[in-house]
Formats: C-alpha cells, sequence, structure tokens
C-alpha cells in the first residue's frame, strides 16, 4: 500500500553550490507498518564531478523524522549514498553531511567543505489534485485518486480540509467552539496533519488525539474515537462534523452553544447530555424518537426526510422543529427544571436523585446500574423511562396530576408558586429557602413531598392520601363514573378544595373530615380494616403502588381500583357501549335519571321502574351473542346486520327502543306504554313495589331475579313470576301494550275493575258482556259503557 508519494525540493541554503543533490526516489510501508522515504544523495564536487569511496555521515536537523537502521554514515562507493527515513511529513527540514576519508583534502576543493547543511522541504503528494493531501483524504475515508470525492459536511462546494470553514457542519456553532476552543483544521505543529487528525500532536502540545492511528502516516484512523476534546461523544465524528456532538438526539442546531440558564457547569448544550442538569437525560425530555431511520445521524423527530418540513439552510434538520415543552415557557423541557410547572422539581418527579459511579447519569437510566441495553452507547438504558405513575403515557415530570386523582400535583405537593432566587426551583423544594438536607447538593431538598399518610407513595402519587379507603377523588368533589379512583376526562380540581369542618385541611387528608368523631373509614364497607382504631386501614401494603392499600384494593396489580362493570360483561363501563346490557345503547339512554332513584338510565335496567325491565319494554330482540366482544349483541351491532347507524352508537337503528302509544315517550321509560289508563306495573304484575333496590341495579327487589331467587328465562333480571308477561287474548301482543287485553272491544282503561266479584278484573276476561258493580235499576247497559268508554279515550287523546 503507498500511502503517500514526495518530492524533497533543495534550497537555497549554505551547502547549496552543487555540493549535493537530495531527492525522495523510494515510497513505501516497511514490515513493522511504518511508511519509510528513502532519500539518495548524490555527492559533487564544485566541479560536479562525483565524489566516490568517501565516508559519508547524514545528520537530519529540526524534523521528527528519523533515520532507520545504523546507515546514518555509509561510503559512497559510486558516488550516491541512500538514507532510509521515517515520519516525514509537510515540513522543511536540515540535511547535513561531512565526508571523511577523501583522497584529497577539503581545501584542495573549493566551494566544499564539511560539516554544513541544506534545508529541504518535504511536499505530501496531493494525487487527485483537489487540493487535500493523500494522507488527509485517506484517514478522513474519501478517495485520494478522485477529484470530486473529498470530505464536504455542509454540502458546499469546498473541501472542509482547505477552505477552513467556520462551521463544517452548518449547525450555527462555529467548529472551534464545537472542538472545546481548539480549530478541527488548524495546525499547531506544523506537521500538515490537522489537528483534529494529528497522532502526535492534538494541537495544544500535549497529547495525540487519538489513539489508533494509520500506519505509518501519523493520522487518526477513520471512525476511530478521537480526543474528547475533537469528538465528545467518541462515536468517531468530530463534533465540528458531527449533528449531534453529544448523542443526546438532540441537533446541535437546535441546542445551540449556551449553557443551561438554571444549572450552569463545564458544558454548554450541545455538549451536555443533561442540560438542566435535573438528573433526566436530554435524549428522554426532550420527547426525542432515539430513532434514525435513514441512518443519517439525525433524530427522526427532527429529520427533513421523515417528518418533512422546510429546511431552507440545508442542514437536513426540519427548521421548525423544537424539544418538547410540556408547559409551554420559554424553556424546553430539557432545560426546564420543573417541566409540568406543577412546583415539583423534575429531579424528585423523575430520578433517584443518586449518581452511584459518579458518572454523571442518574442511576434510574444508567446502563452501569440497570444493566439493560444501551444501542447507542449514550450511556443511558434504552428501554428506561421516566416514571409515569397513573399510566396515561405521560411521564410524572410532564404530568400536572401524577395519580390522576384529579387533584393537582401543585394542590398536593403543595408548592409555594414563588422561586425567589430565581433558580428554577420552587421555594417549599429549595435548599436555599426550605429547611431541610441537601445530600446531593442538587439544591432540592430531600424529602420535602407531602406524604399525609406516611405509606410509600408521596401524596401526589397516592390514589388515597389519608389512606382512609375512601380515594382522593371522592372526597375532592370530582367526578369519577366508573368508579376506579381516577379522574374521568382528565379535569382538574381547583381550589378551594372541600373542607366538610373549616379546619383549614382538605378532606381528603382529614381520617375525620366533617370533625364528627366517627373517622370515616367508619361509614365505609372497610370499616372492620380499622382495628386499631386511627381511622386508616390498617396493614400497609400496597403492591401496585397507587396509594390504595391491598386490603381494600378491587385491582391489587392494577394502578387504580376496579373499573366498574355494571353488567358484568367483561367490559368495563368506560368501554362498554351498553353498561346495563339491556339492548339500549348509553349514548341513546344518556345520563338522565327518569324515576330518580339516583342511577342514571344508562346503568337502570328498569328506568321507569315499574318492575318491568327495560329490555322488555324497549322491545329489543332475543340476544344471540356478542361474537367481537364490544358489548353489543350480534343481533342489533351495526357490524353484523349492515343496516343504518346515524348516531353512531354501534346499534342498528332499527332496533331503537319502541314508543307504543306515540306519545315522544319510549316505552322504557314510560309508566303507561299503550296509554289506556292502567299502568304498566298494573297489567304485568299484582305484587306491590318494595321501593328497596338492595343491588343497586334499577329494578325493585320485589321484582328483582337477584333477590326473589326466582327464574328468569330471558336474562334481563326480572323474575318471570314476579313480573309476568301476560298476553290475555292470545294475540302476541303483551297486556301493557295494547289497550284491549282480552279483545273485548272495551277499553283496558274501563275494565280495570272485578266488577263481577270473580276475583279476576274485567280486562283479564274475554267476557261478551261485562257485569257492573252498581245493581239494579242503576245498571249500566253495555252499549252506554262502550259509548261513554270511547269518549273518554277520546278526551285524553286530545289531552
Amino acid at each position: 500500500v503507498i500511502f503517500d508519494r514526495a518530492v524533497i525540493n533543495l534550497i537555497a541554503g549554505e551547502a547549496s553550490r552543487s555540493e549535493s543533490i537530495i531527492e525522495t526516489i523510494i515510497n513505501n510501508a516497511a514490515a513493522n507498518g511504518r511508511e519509510v522515504n528513502v532519500i539518495r544523495i548524490t555527492v559533487l564536487d564544485d566541479h560536479n564531478n562525483l565524489i566516490i569511496n568517501t565516508q559519508v555521515s547524514i545528520s537530519l536537523n529540526n524534523t521528527r523524522a528519523s533515520i532507520i537502521g545504523d546507515v546514518a554514515t555509509q561510503t559512497d562507493i559510486n558516488g550516491q549514498v541512500y538514507i532510509s527515513m521515517a515520519n516525514l511529513k509537510v515540513e522543511t527540514f536540515d540535511v547535513g553531511f561531512t565526508l571523511s576519508g577523501l583522497s584529497i583534502s577539503n581545501e584542495s576543493l573549493p566551494g566544499l567543505s564539511t560539516g554544513k547543511t541544506s534545508s529541504v522541504t518535504f511536499i505530501p503528494l496531493d494525487s487527485d489534485g483537489d487540493g487535500v493531501f493523500d494522507t488527509i483524504e485517506i484517514a478522513e475515508n474519501t478517495d485520494p485518486f478522485d477529484i470530486n470525492d473529498f470530505k464536504n459536511t455542509d454540502g458546499d462546494i469546498s473541501p472542509d480540509a482547505i477552505e477552513h470553514d467556520l462551521d463544517s457542519d452548518n449547525d450555527g456553532i462555529y467548529d472551534d467552539t464545537e472542538d472545546s476552543g481548539n480549530d478541527p483544521y488548524g495546525d499547531n505543529d506544523n506537521d500538515g496533519i490537522p489537528d483534529y487528525l494529528d497522532a502526535d500532536d492534538k494541537g495544544d502540545g500535549t497529547a495525540a488525539a487519538c489513539i489508533d492511528v494509520l500506519a505509518g502516516i501519523g493520522v487518526c484512523d477513520n471512525g476511530e474515537p478521537l480526543d474528547p476534546v475533537f469528538d465528545y461523544d467518541q462515536d468517531g465524528i468530530p463534533n465540528h462534523a458531527d449533528i449531534d456532538s453529544d448523542n443526546d438526539s438532540l441537533p446541535d442546531v437546535v441546542e445551540g452553544d449556551n449553557d443551561s440558564e438554571f444549572t450552569p457547569d463545564t458544558h454548554p448544550n450541545y455538549l451536555d447530555p443533561d442540560s438542566d442538569g435535573d438528573g433526566v437525560p436530554d435524549i428522554i425530555e426532550s420527547g426525542s424518537s432515539g430513532i434514525d431511520t435513514d441512518s443519517d445521524g439525525i433524530d427522526d423527530s427532527y429529520d427533513i426526510d421523515i417528518i418533512g418540513g422546510n429546511d431552507i439552510n440545508g442542514d437536513g434538520i426540519d427548521d421548525a422543529a423544537s424539544a418538547l415543552n410540556s408547559d409551554d415557557d420559554d424553556h424546553g423541557d430539557y432545560l426546564d427544571l420543573d417541566s409540568d410547572n406543577d412546583g415539583i422539581p423534575d429531579t424528585l418527579e423523575a430520578t433517584t436523585s443518586s449518581d452511584s459511579d459518579g458518572d454523571g447519569i442518574d442511576d434510574t437510566y444508567d446502563i452501569n446500574i440497570t444493566g439493560g441495553n444501551d444501542r447507542n452507547n449514550d450511556g443511558i438504558d434504552d428501554a428506561v423511562i421516566p416514571l409515569d405513575t397513573d399510566g396515561d403515557g405521560r411521564p410524572d415530570y410532564q404530568d400536572t396530576d401524577s395519580d390522576d386523582d384529579g387533584l393537582s400535583d401543585e394542590i398536593e405537593g403543595q408548592s409555594s408558586g414563588i422561586d425567589d432566587d430565581g433558580d428554577g426551583i420552587d421555594n417549599h423544594f429549595d435548599s436555599d429557602n426550605a429547611q431541610g438536607t441537601d445530600d446531593n447538593n442538587d439544591g432540592i431538598v430531600e424529602d420535602s413531598l407531602p406524604n399525609n399518610d406516611q405509606d410509600n407513595s408521596a401524596d401526589y402519587r397516592d390514589l388515597d392520601s389519608d389512606n382512609d379507603t375512601i380515594p382522593d377523588i371522592n372526597e375532592s368533589g370530582e367526578i369519577d363514573f366508573n368508579g376506579d379512583g381516577l379522574v374521568d376526562n382528565y379535569t382538574l380540581t381547583s381550589l378551594p378544595l372541600p373542607d366538610a369542618d373549616n379546619d383549614g385541611i382538605a378532606d381528603y387528608l382529614e381520617v375525620d373530615s366533617d370533625d364528627d368523631g366517627t373517622f370515616d373509614i367508619e361509614g365505609t364497607e372497610n370499616g372492620n380494616f380499622d382495628s386499631n382504631n386511627d381511622g386508616q386501614v390498617d396493614v400497609i401494603n400496597d403492591k401496585d403502588n397507587d396509594g390504595i392499600d391491598d386490603t381494600v384494593d378491587t385491582a391489587v396489580n392494577t394502578y387504580g381500583l376496579k373499573s366498574i362493570d355494571t353488567d358484568g360483561d367483561g367490559i368495563s363501563d368506560e368501554f362498554d357501549p351498553d353498561d346495563d346490557n339491556d339492548g339500549i345503547s348509553d349514548i341513546f339512554e344518556g345520563e338522565g335519571d327518569t324515576d330518580k332513584d339516583g342511577i342514571p338510565d344508562r346503568l337502570d335496567i328498569d328506568s321507569d321502574n315499574d318492575g318491568i325491565s327495560d329490555y322488555v319494554e324497549a322491545q329489543i330482540p332475543v340476544f344471540i351473542g356478542d361474537s367481537d366482544g364490544n358489548g353489543i349483541d350480534d343481533v342489533m351491532d351495526i357490524s353484523f346486520t349492515g343496516g343504518l347507524d346515524v348516531n353512531n352508537d354501534g346499534f342498528d337503528d332499527a332496533f331503537e327502543p319502541v314508543d307504543t302509544d306515540a306519545d315522544l315517550i319510549f316505552d322504557y321509560l314510560d309508566l303507561d306504554s299503550d296509554n289506556d289508563g292502567v299502568t304498566d306495573n298494573e297489567e304485568t304484575s299484582n305484587i306491590p313495589l318494595t321501593n328497596e333496590d338492595t343491588d343497586g341495579d334499577g329494578l325493585d327487589d320485589a321484582y328483582d331475579v337477584d333477590q326473589t331467587l326466582g327464574v328468569d328465562v330471558n336474562g334481563d333480571g326480572s323474575d318471570d313470576d314476579a313480573v309476568p308477561l301476560i298476553d290475555t287474548d292470545g294475540d302476541g301482543i303483551f297486556n301493557f301494550l295494547e289497550v284491549d287485553s282480552d279483545n273485548d272491544k272495551i277499553p283496558d282503561g274501563l275494565e280495570n275493575e272485578d266488577y263481577n266479584n270473580n276475583g279476576t278484573v274485567e280486562r283479564l276476561e274475554a267476557e261478551g258482556e261485562v257485569s257492573t258493580a252498581v245493581k239494579g235499576a242503576g245498571s249500566f247497559h253495555i252499549q252506554l259503557l262502550i259509548l261513554m268508554g270511547l269518549l273518554l279515550i277520546r278526551r285524553k287523546m286530545k289531552a
């Protein structure tokens, strides 16, 4: 392999009068890998005659090159001597020689004197004439024989090496700034090799720029890590040519060369993998994807080739791309000590505040501690993400309600909302203002987060901060329809919080909220779990770390309580399109409470409390099963029927509830569905209401099969014997749905008595004649009775 070829030109000097001709004739690699330049020296007298058989001693001065082997002195048998030299570079140096054993004295040779030197210049080869020496092209992995192939980081028309570009990667940061104040293409030792590639001297005269050196030419091996001065992240790409110098997935052009406003250190942001020093690595806080699909060195989150956008400066980065800023203030999260502006420092919300090995990476993320995977070699475990207590996809340090209980972290963390010294840390947690210890000197007081019940979860991560088994959301006045202890629709409670006894302590923090002498827990089904009578559940064991003791936690392995599943179909109400499984969609039923029993119609299987289930009154077809498990029976599931679904509730509109009497009140909400003057309850059951609903399903205990333990063939929840669906005339229409149940041409409203005292009201007797309760001369003729009935019906319909 020919690493270099060179020409040594004779330059006028003390020995320039034809005493010698010095030239390079051979250039190759020796067995030990060093490059060898063989120098031929021809010795002449002042008449240009060869001087032969003379001892010639060669000396080199002002150069790092060396003579190989013990050949510094030799006899010029034919008037020429050959010297093998190593480590020649771009340089001017002196070659001296001394002659001895001459056949005549020096004095007899005018103009020739021994001990003199000639100054020579060594010039490396530029084979393709592109202005970049072959040695540099080889080091930068370009072709020394192709004039169009040279390193050009910023994509202009000139090679980096010769244009001495102030900003090679066009990231807005000067090259000498990126390389710790050193000009990467400078040449402090004047050896022709840029400092950032110089295997002998990295420019400051102290050490080499690299360890691995290309054989014999003194240039750093391409792609091998350079001194951190030139390659901070040790990825083999020098800072001045690296789009992301600290390998935190944030392009340098986004981070800039400033230091953190709140936590200045010795590293500018583009060379600092944790710019704000809060323990959360920039790659995590910035919202970067950590993925580089096209391997161009630019994270997909900013890559113009991936996300599109505008790239006016041609750096490959979307000009509009910026780092995540959760609280929309003036600082991206990676520069913000409180990313969600909840008053709780990110350090407390997302780290252990411990760096066991002192490498600058919090133990939470340190690959040396976690032992996980680190594909990009940034020292951070690729699989670790900051704690997300409520599992909503927003890490606590970016979540204003970390436990999702409706109480903001600002409230539960009891931050002051004041930062007197402007260091980005709330006074409540700032070691400059608050009492407490700061062992790791991060400016934040340890153990400063409120933990009212002294369990393993600080209040802002605790769904039951006083451990009274009543979720904080219930005590703070928020809405939790599905009963999982988490706020619905991510609304946050605002001050003032409920404080029943007006003592200045919110109810969610008190075990006796109303100060009536009875602990709140005693009013719950969990009263038996407080044996020591302190108002809190006894055993502190919280497997899922939600702040709810496992003794009373209905979802021990899942954050929060078990979501309510009213109909027990395995689909929690929040995802169930028909919570009570009555065949009427929740969207259709809405949040109304027709019978005012405290149970919304969507959860009430008898919305009008007439003893007849909504399923029956709505005339829903016989269920055939829910094959796709979406909570809608296939018989009415639009996915199977292929009908119309105007309101997009998933139910075929052909099966909407019936309004028999066309009074604009659906039968399942109508106490007299056929408007015959006889209530539906009367037409189906002789059993009076108990006005009790033990299981809270909306159906009175008198008819609830769960209470009567009777028979329920159609599975609507009603006892078939307690609520018999009678069809007196056998016409296929239940009595409560027709105005003449016995088909005797007399409206049921006129036959709702037992006129003949036979124990059966007349509307249930298919007789041709009706006896009235008035005997003798006062008796009504049947024709007159019918006429009166028709008049009554007409009047009622007009009304």
